[in-house]
């Protein structure tokens, strides 16, 4: 199987980060490294972006709390109709 590479365009549709931001993670190693594909173009491996998800993913699971429980008494309807469900 070839490996596919992402240009920068494609890797923000991942990872919710900007131009800089994604570089500046790459600069303190918090982000995977581009591969050069030439004199003025980088792309990161598919699979380097996908395991840095899933290893953050993993790493913040549990980090949050779990949603407080709704009781039909403490919800307000959609708008437009009217009373509570």
């Amino acid at each position: 199987m070839a490996e596919k590479f992402l240009r920068l365009p494609e890797v923000r549709l991942r990872v919710p980060y900007s131009r800089s931001q994604i570089y500046r993670l790459v600069a303190t190693g918090d982000f995977p490294k581009p591969y050069s594909l030439g004199a003025r173009a980088v792309a990161w491996l598919e699979r380097d972006i996908e395991s840095w998800i899933a290893e953050r993913s993993r790493r913040n699971l549990g980090t949050y709390p779990p949603p407080a429980s709704r009781s039909k008494e403490n919800t307000v309807s959609p708008a437009g109709t009217g009373g509570i469900w």
